[in-house]
Order: structure tokens, then sequence, then C-alpha cells
């Protein structure tokens, strides 16, 4: 079986056309780390009062300027015995124990114990979020256009003697979906309809 010039350049263009679609791919390159800079925030709980504002005195001891709370000097003072003077005293000196949620708010949580001799009065609490980089990787995720147009060329090659070779074009069309619908046309008139529903195999 002798092949002439036009039946070589077809199964040559048919061999290429596998080749392109097949063996030879483009590789995809790895993309590069992105860094993200999230910078500081700060915040304050502000001042908290635990008891009533109390009213402020001045007292000296020992050459030193107190501020003390000006209803327990008063009650201190008019006190009449010493029983209800020791009362005041020992209430005044009480260790105390205080636990609370200091902070809570969408950034940070935070929360504190303190211990008192006498009561505390009030609270305030600010806060610094450092600056911090977060750094990854974005994913590659391989879509399939929303409509991809294709081109074919396929030879039938004769096994018994003496059968022309016949060539066919093809023209496809494929949706995201891997669906496809193709037209095509043969060098003995015929035209060739069909589809086609592409199955992922291997992910």
């Amino acid at each position: 079986m002798k092949l002439d010039t036009t039946k070589v350049l077809l199964i040559a263009a048919v061999i290429f056309i596998v080749w392109q679609s097949f063996f030879k791919s483009d590789p995809i390159p790895e993309p590069d780390p992105i860094t993200i800079t999230i910078p500081p925030s700060t915040g304050t709980s502000g001042i908290i009062d635990i008891e009533p504002e109390v009213i402020r005195d001045t007292v000296y001891v020992k050459g030193d300027t107190l501020e003390v709370d000006k209803g327990y000097k008063e009650l201190y003072e008019k006190a009449k015995d010493s029983l209800t003077k020791q009362e005041l005293y020992l209430d005044a000196i009480a260790i105390r124990k205080y636990a609370d949620t200091i902070v809570d708010n969408k950034e940070i949580t935070i929360k504190g114990e303190a211990t008192t001799r006498g009561s505390l009065l009030n609270y305030s609490v600010d806060y610094t979020i450092k600056e911090k980089e977060f750094t990854y990787t974005p994913e590659v995720i391989k879509v399939l256009p929303r409509l991809t147009a294709g081109l074919g060329l396929e030879l039938g090659v004769p096994t018994i003697p003496n059968i022309s070779f016949v060539a066919k074009a093809n023209l496809s069309l494929m949706n995201n979906k891997g669906r496809e619908v193709s037209v095509g046309y043969d060098t003995e008139n015929r035209v060739w309809i069909g589809g086609k529903l592409n199955i992922k195999l291997i992910k």
C-alpha cells in the first residue's frame, strides 16, 4: 500500500493534535506565599466603679499626706465606743478577693483577679494587641472555562488493502461542567453530530 503526500500530512497532523492534547501540558506555576500584616489594635475597659463614688478627705500621718474615705473617717470619729471603732477599723483593713471579666469584645477577652486590703473602689485596664504577620500559600483550583471551543482532526487508517484513508474535521463546544457537543465532516461527505460527557477520574 503506497502512501501519498496528502495522507502522510494527515497522519502527521493527527499525531500532533494527540500529542498536544494528552501528552504535552503546560505546567501550572506554584503560587508564591502571601504575607498579610495585621495592624496593632488598642482598647480600654474605661474606669469601672465597684462602689458608689467615694468622697475623699486628706489626713496627715507621720508627716505623710494620705487620701482617705471621708465617710468612713466621719463614722470612725463619731463612734462612741471602742467596739464600734474596732468594727469600722477591721472592715477597712479586711482582705477581699475580686474576680471579673474585665474586657470581653470581638478582639480580646481579659479576665482579672485582685486581692485588696479594704475595698476595691474601681479599676481600669488598657490593652494593646501587637502587630503580627500571617503567611499563607493560596490553593490553586483548576476550573474549566464557561465555554470552550475545540478543533479536531481524525484520520481513519484502513486495515484492509486498497481501501482509502478517511479524514474527518471536528468542531466541538464544551461547558464548565464537562459536557460537550460536536459536529464533524469527513472526506466521504458524511456529517457527524455527537455529544460527550467528561467524567473526572483523577483530581
